[in-house]
């Protein structure tokens, strides 16, 4: 089981991953906005430094739990924060997300003192 914690301020909500790419040559695709890049690598470097060298990459599937605690009061859906989440691990507690088979996430209210995601990853039962 992999256990570990993100703070607030690395997350970015998946509707500010891309922007689509204007007129021209590129015309019709997408890619992620700088800050979302940035949130990205940031949240990297806070799961490496957890996982220190002892990365238990799981090849098999794995299922996902992600415990929010938000900021302040203000409305926001704490499920457009998960694709962050999922990329971040990605290398780190598996090969690639697409192994998650359960994705469970919870809104645990406000915390201001240490605004954060708790991540539990574990393997699946084959």
């Amino acid at each position: 089981m992999i256990a570990l914690t993100l703070p607030w301020a690395v997350l970015e909500s998946v509707n500010n991953r891309t922007n689509p790419a204007g007129w021209g040559k590129m015309r019709g695709r997408q890619f992620l906005t700088e800050r979302y890049r940035e949130r990205l690598e940031a949240a990297r470097m806070k799961v490496s430094g957890q996982i220190r060298g002892r990365r238990p990459h799981y090849d098999g599937p794995v299922e996902a739990v992600l415990r929010f605690h938000q900021p302040n009061a203000r409305r926001r859906d704490c499920g457009n924060y998960c694709k962050l989440v999922e990329d971040a691990l990605t290398g780190f507690a598996y090969r690639d997300d697409s192994q998650i088979r359960r994705m469970t996430w919870e809104d645990c209210g406000v915390d201001r003192s240490a605004p954060r995601v708790e991540v539990t990853i574990r393997p699946m039962e084959g």
